[in-house]
């Protein structure tokens, strides 16, 4: 069942992308540095925590939905360390996140999907089944300058049904980033 969800958010990801008007932008170019931390939600989830530096690449795409509303991807790459008071893993991911918002608004709301691996998937309290994992997460974007952003997303953690343990982790994660 959970394998058939991810398989759908891959395809609505997907055909989102394809379906939208397609116009050029700029050019391929790093957007924003920063940090991000979370901490689990749920009685599964409520040990975990995970602090990552965070750097997000414009890419050379922009859709216009309409009335001045682009959907803009952007590479998401993090690093970091992921886990509970007794075990630590180092934590890496590349994925896609989109943002839309209407033009010169400071609020967007995103959305993004990421293959991520762990160092360690064995951790006291549980396991987690394999160290490839999926991040799925959803949230809101706010730039109160220029310069500066802060983000609030959603997020889900599974191995996707490729190992016997996947019960998935669910974190409220916080981001400041410096935009360039």
């Amino acid at each position: 069942m959970k394998r058939k969800i991810v398989a759908l958010a891959c395809f609505a990801l997907i055909s989102l992308v394809g379906v939208a008007q397609e116009a050029a932008r700029p050019h391929f170019g790093l957007d924003a540095a920063g940090l991000r931390y979370g901490f689990g939600e749920g009685s599964l989830s409520r040990d975990f925590q995970e602090t990552e530096a965070v750097v997000d690449f414009s890419l050379p795409w922009q859709w216009d939905l309409g009335r001045d509303w682009p959907l803009t991807p952007r590479l998401d790459l993090s690093l970091g360390s992921f886990g509970n008071d007794h075990t630590t893993a180092v934590i890496g991911s590349a994925g896609v996140m989109l943002s839309l918002a209407p033009v010169k608004s400071p609020v967007a709301l995103e959305i993004g999907l990421a293959p991520t691996l762990l160092s360690e998937h064995e951790f006291v309290t549980r396991g987690i089944g394999s160290d490839f994992q999926i991040r799925s997460w959803f949230g809101l974007a706010w730039a109160p300058q220029k310069n500066v952003s802060l983000s609030y997303h959603f997020q889900h953690m599974s191995n996707g049904g490729i190992a016997k343990d996947n019960q998935g982790l669910n974190m409220h994660t916080f981001s400041v980033q410096w935009r360039f």
